[in-house]
């Protein structure tokens, strides 16, 4: 009898757990000074590890302070948003955040849980096909980093028209215009790489202390990389956002190389 009521306690805490994640995603660290907004009219209220906030939830760091989220129950896809930053959950599924102003570093190792996802400024959206990107939103412009894996980077006018696409790989980023005008792509420095390691470090000792295996990819698998036959079979095998795997499969083709997994 206590075998099954342990068993009861147990799968009412995974449901719930698994439900509070559909919801919304989860504040799982923080330092310093971090508000939350948790839906559009609400009050600012002091941000608590453990929140779960919903679409159009906001949030902001103060200096010396930052704030990272997770959009799964593994931790597989995780957000750190640095000091004096704004930033708004767009959309949970697929998962879309809105950055006015500050600094991301956004950790994406199963595409597949969240469906996509992108980072928008008001001059570019940042979408994540391989691994690990930064985002760095200002009154100059935006810059984009990517640290592993590839990121499609599209420029974005006043008027949110697109005005380019760029894709990026690993170790490069790009500076997008107030007009939306994306620059050259450059070679990311030391310092830059440095920074995410720091941030990669940060996520692995949180999924430890949370008790979450650090396997370096998400439970479900990692969208970005293998042939476009392998593509292709996956495409087969799920049975949601077609077009994202439609894109990918085209661009592997395009690229006249089809096993490196990541166009150039």
């Amino acid at each position: 009898m206590k075998k099954f009521l342990w068993l009861l306690v147990f799968l009412q805490i995974f449901f719930f757990v698994c439900v509070a994640f559909a919801q919304g995603v989860k504040i799982i660290d923080l330092k310093g000074n971090v508000e939350v907004k948790t839906k559009t009219g609400a009050n600012w209220q002091t941000a608590k590890a453990g929140m779960i906030l919903g679409k159009n939830a906001e949030l902001t760091t103060q200096k010396n302070s930052e704030c990272t989220l997770a959009f799964d129950e593994y931790l597989s896809n995780v957000l750190t948003v640095k000091e004096n930053s704004n930033l708004k959950i767009e959309s949970l599924l697929p998962a879309k955040v809105y950055l006015p102003s500050g600094r991301v570093f956004a950790l994406i190792e199963d595409v597949k849980e969240v469906r996509d996802f992108k980072v928008r400024t008001p001059v570019v959206i940042a979408g994540v096909l391989g691994t690990g990107e930064g985002v760095d939103s200002s009154d100059k412009g935006s810059e984009v980093s990517c640290f592993e894996g590839s990121l499609n980077v599209q420029g974005l006018d006043a008027q949110g028209n697109p005005t380019g696409s760029q894709e990026l790989d690993t170790g490069s980023g790009i500076e997008v215009g107030m007009d939306g005008s994306l620059g050259e792509r450059f070679g990311l420095p030391p310092d830059a790489m440095a920074e995410w390691n720091e941030v990669r470090g940060d996520i692995s000792n949180t999924r430890e202390q949370q008790g979450v295996e650090d396997t370096g990819a998400g439970a479900g698998g990692e969208i970005g990389g293998g042939s476009v036959q392998e593509l292709k079979q996956e495409q087969q095998d799920t049975t949601f956002d077609q077009d994202f795997f439609q894109e990918r499969i085209e661009r592997e083709e395009g690229s006249g190389d089809p096993g490196n997994g990541m166009a150039s």
